[in-house]
């Protein structure tokens, strides 16, 4: 099992602690949040921000790849830390991300 240092806050919304920011740093996923981000965006039309932070979880527990996987697994080894506290930090940041550009409802005069 991994190491007991946190990489999230307890409370709601969710941040980053020092050592989830350490873990940030050493993954260096700028590129990958903005994309994934994108890719998601239309899987979170008219969800509410606790079901698209669901949807980041799962997304990072079954959707990434394999370069990504090998990511985390490294970073976890290097940190000291487990997977799933190294996902956490990408499920934060990928929320973030969603959180900080919703979706923008259609504009009426274009569906005529």
């Amino acid at each position: 099992m991994g190491g007991t240092e946190r990489t999230a806050t307890g409370s709601s919304p969710l941040k980053l602690t020092e050592f989830g920011k350490r873990i940030e740093a050493g993954l260096v996923p700028g590129e990958w949040v903005v994309a994934t981000a994108e890719r998601l965006r239309p899987e979170t039309d008219g969800l509410e921000p606790f079901e698209i932070d669901a949807l980041c979880d799962e997304y990072v527990r079954n959707r990434l790849d394999k370069e990504w996987r090998r990511r985390v697994a490294r970073a976890a080894y290097e940190f000291g830390s487990d997977d799933r506290a190294v996902g956490d930090v990408l499920r934060i940041l990928l929320l973030d991300a969603l959180l900080a550009t919703p979706n923008t409802p259609p504009n009426p005069q274009r569906a005529a």
